[in-house]
This record gives structure tokens, sequence and C-alpha cells, in this order.
């Protein structure tokens, strides 16, 4: 059973990037560049004494440097690592986290802070989680994975899955990611399944007795600021009402996973 005393273990921040995507022009590159770099300060510079280390992973230029010289520049104090991952090939009919699933696998292969630390979490690079340090002290001592579930949307595939995960960011065990989820991408194709969020739901299932150790619904909202994989505005009047009826929600009818 998941042990319920606060969180208080280091853990390694892993941010997943694509500065430049197939097909965008330099002004949106540099846009991109401008608003990793906005997320990079706001982990570099983050409080919380858990975070032991940053890993910026990128998986479509080998140009890096300006990271480390971000870190200079900030004062940076946590270890921190830029690493460039070449393999960001998205097959015919698959969505953004496909190589996203790639990048976390190649950098538990490659990045030294990753393989010194017990836990990781995952987050979309260009984003920042305010609450980040308020949902850790919610979460139990010991921990196989944390990722919010919600119910899957009308179009998702419902044989897979009855859920979808939110993987802006998620927390894991090295070495329950490793066993349970490295090098699994490839079942996204096999399977059909064109998003993360769809996949990690069908592989990760509540109720499972071999995932009773997984948190799968956070007590409380942890909403990102800033832009996703796709290019949606987080801090958008729109988002921010989603996220407030999603907290009202949570409070009053936990049971229901919206």
């Amino acid at each position: 059973m998941i042990e319920r005393t606060k969180f208080a273990s280091p853990l390694c921040i892993l941010l997943t990037s694509t500065i430049m995507p197939s097909g965008a022009s330099s002004e949106k590159i540099q846009e991109r560049r401008q608003q990793y770099e906005e997320a990079l300060k706001s982990w570099m510079l983050h409080p919380d004494p858990r975070i032991s280390g940053i890993v910026y992973c990128d998986n479509s230029s080998p140009d890096l440097e300006w990271a480390y010289e971000l870190a200079t520049q900030q004062g940076c104090t946590k270890d921190f690592e830029a690493i460039y991952c070449p393999d960001n090939d998205i097959p015919n009919g698959m969505h953004y986290g496909y190589p996203e699933l790639g990048i976390i696998d190649y950098s538990i292969q490659k990045s030294r802070l990753i393989n010194q630390s017990a836990y990781f979490v995952k987050v979309t690079g260009r984003l920042q989680f305010p609450k980040f340090s308020a949902l850790l002290d919610t979460l139990p001592a010991s921990f196989d994975a944390a990722i919010d579930y919600r119910s899957a949307y009308k179009h998702d595939r419902k044989s897979w899955s009855k859920y979808r995960a939110r993987t802006q960011i998620m927390f894991f065990k090295k070495n329950f990611y490793i066993e349970r989820l490295m090098e699994k991408k490839s079942l996204m194709i096999e399977d059909g399944i064109s998003h993360i969020e769809e996949f990690i739901a069908g592989v990760l299932i509540p109720n499972e007795e071999k995932n009773s150790n997984i948190v799968f619904r956070w007590p409380i909202e942890c909403p990102p600021s800033g832009f996703g994989g796709n290019g949606d505005n987080f801090d958008s009047r729109k988002r921010r009402l989603k996220v407030l009826a999603s907290h009202c929600t949570r409070r009053v009818l936990p049971w229901l996973w919206i």
C-alpha cells in the first residue's frame, strides 16, 4: 500500500524539448526558444530543496551551449545537464508524445543526474508549475509513479483505457519507469494509439494489483503555466476557467475524474 507520510526524497527534473520542430519558421523557433528559456529559469531558481538536479533534453538541435550559459547567468546552484536526443522521428499517425517518450528513454540512458537519482519528474519543457511544491507535499513518502488521471474523452478508444493521463508533469521512481515503460513507445504503433495521454493510461491501469503503489489522482490541482507541446496557452482565460472548475470538482466530488 502507498505510504501516507509526506514525500521528502531528492528528485531530478527532466524537461523535454523540441526547439526546432519540422517546418517551423525562424520567428517561431526564436519564440519557442524564449519560452523554453523562461521555463528553464523558473526551474533553475526554484526554491524547493527536493529538486536535486535539472536535465534539459532537446530532440531537434545539438546546439545547447546556450542552456549552460543560462545556468551560469542565473547563478543556478542545482546540478544541470543539457542533452541532445538525436531521435525525433514521428511515424505517420503518431502525435508528438511518441518522440517525447523517446526523449525520456534516451535521458535515462545518457543522463548522469537521472542515474544518480531514485526519482525523476518528466515536465513538458515550456511549462512552469507554480503549485509544484504544494503538490509534492501531498504525495506519499514513497511511490512508483504519480500521474494525474481523468476520464477518457468521448473520442478516445475506451477498449484501450477508460482514462486519460495528464502528461505535462509526471513523477516516476526511475527503476519503475525502466521496468514498465522503458522502450515501450513502439507499442503505440502496434496498438494504434497516437497520443501519449491515452497510451500511458492503457499501460498503467488503476485498480490493478501491480499498480497499487501508483498515485493516479492528485489530491490538489497543479495547473501548468506557459505553452504546451501543441502550442496551447495554459494562461488563457479559457484554460483558467477549466482549472477552476476542475479544482472545485476535485474537492466536492473527488470520485468524479474530469
